[in-house]
């Protein structure tokens, strides 16, 4: 029996109308869940959401927890905490007036837990859980592919990598292929395209990824740079240091930044959502937003803050649905970004290839698929 199917059937073992798991499990309540605790999935290994519990008393997430095949995170007030499922030693109940809560001992280590009576639901799934040894408690990695030429040359491999992306990353990843094939692109580059396709299905059906705390994006900075100034207008300032780039907007104004944003494609849609210049979203005076990039292989490493005055913070601790709302517009830009490039390449300005009529990249794909 695989691992993962035998996390899957315990977690059936311990099914509860208030506990969401798949089939009941949406995108949508994990993209909350992801925002509001502020810890993204590990798509470099394959990890993803099996159940989401909450306990909240007001629209946000904030008393609730994330339960992952690899680990558990939950959300109490703003502070957001995790435990990696391998790790822990045992479980047992606690109470704090006459309402349970779940200690989660760790090496060298103990958490608490606190989700109301969904503490209880918690407590015994955790502890069968630890009944398991350490090494199975968790299924193997599922890391982004590295495919070698024969395998970009094998229909069948294709066609299996393939069908498990999302219909859009499936397309592009069969452009990629053709382009191989046709000498268009030597195999280094199609397998950075790949990487960086995988990583965005991975994004889009599974939620947000993340690595050693910082947010995951398939562009390149230069892409997407472009992709944020779309949805917020051009920045209050921008400071760069070697591989670190941090550009500051602002979330209040109405005027001219706001029109900046509504004037490209991605802008319209963020105002569609969010008002021109975000300002139909009920902040909680958060005002500003701090953006850093950090180029790493295959991806860009992003990192969020928010601020109602001097000080920066954690958007997922201040506003998680700003957040939820900022990474689900951003996944937006970041397709129709990487689509284009693995049409027309790296070699162009992206003002320019997102200045591409549909037209133009009709006949491109035309002629790539022809």
């Amino acid at each position: 029996m695989e691992n993962q199917f035998s996390a899957q059937a315990l977690l059936e073992e311990h099914v509860s109308a208030q506990v969401k798991a798949a089939p009941h499990l949406t995108l949508e309540l994990i993209e909350k869940a992801i925002a509001a605790s502020g810890f993204g999935l590990n798509h470099t290994i394959g990890e993803r959401v099996l159940a989401v519990g909450d306990n909240s008393r007001v629209k946000e997430l904030t008393e609730f927890f994330m339960l992952t095949d690899r680990r558990i995170a939950w959300r109490q007030g703003h502070l957001s905490y995790q435990a990696s499922l391998g790790e822990i030693t045992h479980v047992v109940e606690g109470r704090t007036l006459a309402i349970p809560h779940v200690k989660v001992y760790s090496p060298g280590r103990i958490s608490e837990v606190r989700v109301g009576l969904l503490s209880r639901w918690l407590l015994a799934y955790l502890a069968d859980l630890c009944q398991q040894p350490p090494a199975v408690r968790t299924p193997p990695s599922y890391p982004i592919p590295a495919p070698t030429s024969s395998e970009l040359l094998d229909d069948q491999w294709v066609k299996a990598n393939a069908s498990i992306l999302g219909p859009v990353c499936e397309q592009m990843m069969w452009i990629i292929t053709a382009r191989l094939r046709r000498g268009d692109i030597n195999l280094d580059v199609a397998r950075n395209f790949i990487g960086r396709i995988v990583l965005h299905s991975r994004n889009s059906l599974s939620g947000r990824g993340m690595l050693s705390g910082w947010w995951l994006s398939p562009l390149p900075i230069t892409d997407l740079q472009l992709a944020i100034q779309q949805l917020m207008g051009p920045p209050k300032r921008v400071s760069q240091q070697p591989n670190l780039v941090a550009a500051e907007f602002s979330l209040s104004d109405g005027g001219a930044r706001g029109k900046a944003a509504a004037s490209s494609a991605a802008g319209l849609a963020a105002a569609a959502f969010l008002g021109v210049g975000w300002v139909s979203i009920p902040a909680k005076t958060v005002s500003q937003l701090r953006v850093s990039l950090s180029n790493a292989p295959g991806m860009t490493c992003i990192d969020l803050q928010g601020a109602s005055s001097k000080r920066f913070e954690p958007i997922s601790e201040l506003q998680p649905s700003l957040l939820t709302k900022l990474l689900q517009l951003l996944g937006r830009c970041e397709q129709s970004l990487l689509y284009r490039r693995t049409l027309f390449g790296w070699e162009e300005d992206p003002a320019q290839l997102m200045g591409k009529t549909l037209d133009e990249v009709q006949e491109r794909l035309t002629r790539l698929t022809s």
